[in-house]
């Protein structure tokens, strides 16, 4: 997991910078950016991983933004470790 944002900058050509794009991989990271919405004001776009569950109340304030769901390969390790693979 410690990786995901650079392997993220690597393959879209990026910089995830904590203002122009931003990186979600928890419920509770995506609950702190609904708290701290000021961040959301030059944001163009949110890296999401796709284990992250939005509330509606999330997905209106994020809905301006564009919403790239991170693919699974990226955590292939952590699904093999799981089971899931």
């Amino acid at each position: 997991m410690g990786h995901i944002g650079e392997m993220v900058q690597l393959e879209h050509s990026t910089t995830l910078n904590k203002e122009q794009y931003l990186l979600i991989l928890t419920d509770d990271q995506a609950d702190e950016l609904e708290h701290n919405a000021e961040k959301l004001y030059k944001c163009k776009g949110i890296y999401i991983s796709s284990s992250v569950f939005l509330t509606a109340k999330q997905e209106r304030l994020f809905s301006g933004k564009a919403l790239i769901t991170i693919p699974d390969y990226y955590f292939e390790d952590e699904l093999r470790e799981s089971g899931e693979l």
